[in-house]
């Protein structure tokens, strides 16, 4: 250690944190603190309690002669205490933060530590003009309409009276002609983000993970003598198995935030882990179309058509008909809008609507 403390006026550190110094005082002065960690602790602890080096200039002013001398090695001595006690006030704070900042980390669904780097097909995509998405705000909306009108459809229905009439018994040889019931499969819902996703956990085994690729910031601080200079870091990447509902999860929240392209990039992993999965091809499909990809939004929702019994039929047709218009392909369109007023109670009237307009 090259000099103690108390040969340093507090003027001197006083100065440095202001800025004050000309660059190769201040250059001389950080040297010197390197070998004085109680210098560099004084600093800091001037920096987080800049009142304590004021403290020392408007109450234990001391002068420097040979009867003050003890009193003054006192007085630096209780200066030391005083700011490194700040410094360990100080630090005890940033870990109290650290730890919230942890616990706040936790409990949100994005790590903002973590960076994506989208395909370049996906990263160079543009969204097609406002008026014309199909936003997140409209399927939930539409959903939620959907069902409070198929409920009131089931209703309807079971209050309808029943009356009985006398008919004749069929002879004994008279074949009695029989239908067989068509096996209709019920698709569980969760909603994520009140927009309905098929839960296939509730009746495929679908215990494959999903794998995430993700790029983490990394680096090492350093000390420079000017603000230009940045840390010193590298993306790292990281993989981390996920379940598919949570990963299906995810994918919805980007589409509920407007990000497509980061919804799609989910949507197509989930494709090719799992051929004809309802929710990546639907909401898949929704996402090419607000990217202006109408030739893949097509090819989604008519895959989801070809399927014909699941939820997301009649919806499929509804959008693949949007689509149609978006290519100008209006007579196909139609044939789907017309398809639409003969089959679906919900979406006749709109069909109708869209069939005049064509």
């Amino acid at each position: 250690m090259s000099k103690s403390l108390n040969k340093i006026p507090f003027s001197k550190i006083e100065k440095y944190v202001q800025g004050k110094m000309t660059p190769v005082q201040k250059n001389n002065f950080e040297k010197l603190a390197l070998d004085n960690p109680f210098l560099q602790d004084a600093i800091d602890g001037y920096i987080n309690n800049p009142n304590s080096i004021h403290y020392f200039k408007t109450h234990l002013k001391v002068k420097r002669n040979k009867f003050q001398a003890l009193n003054y090695i006192l007085i630096t001595l209780a200066g030391l205490l005083l700011l490194i006690g700040g410094v360990l006030l100080w630090k005890s704070n940033s870990i109290n933060n650290q730890t919230i900042a942890e616990v706040k980390q936790k409990s949100t669904p994005k790590n903002h530590k973590e960076f994506e780097i989208l395909p370049i097909e996906l990263d160079t995509l543009s969204l097609i003009e406002p008026l014309k998405q199909i936003k997140h705000h409209d399927i939930v909306t539409s959903q939620t309409k959907k069902q409070k009108f198929n409920q009131t459809q089931t209703k309807n229905k079971n209050e309808q009276k029943i009356n009985l009439i006398d008919v004749d018994e069929p002879d004994e040889e008279e074949e009695i002609n029989t239908f067989d019931k068509q096996e209709i499969k019920v698709y569980p819902f969760v909603y994520y983000y009140n927009i309905a996703v098929v839960d296939y956990t509730k009746y495929e085994n679908r215990t494959q993970i999903m794998e995430k690729t993700t790029y983490v910031l990394s680096g090492t601080e350093a000390s420079y003598e000017n603000n230009k200079d940045k840390q010193a870091s590298e993306l790292i990447q990281k993989k981390v198995d996920i379940p598919y509902m949570k990963y299906i999860e995810e994918a919805i929240y980007y589409f509920s935030k407007g990000k497509y392209k980061n919804a799609l990039k989910r949507f197509q992993v989930i494709n090719e882990q799992y051929n004809n999965d309802l929710n990546a091809l639907f909401y898949g499909g929704l996402s090419n179309y607000n990217l202006g990809r109408f030739d893949i939004a097509l090819n989604d929702f008519t895959k989801i058509i070809n399927l014909e019994q699941n939820p997301f039929y009649e919806d499929a047709l509804w959008y693949r008909a949007k689509t149609y218009i978006q290519l100008n392909q209006k007579e196909n369109a139609k044939t789907d809008l017309e398809l639409l007023a003969l089959i679906s109670n919900y979406y006749q009237k709109q069909a109708l609507q869209l069939l005049k307009e064509l």
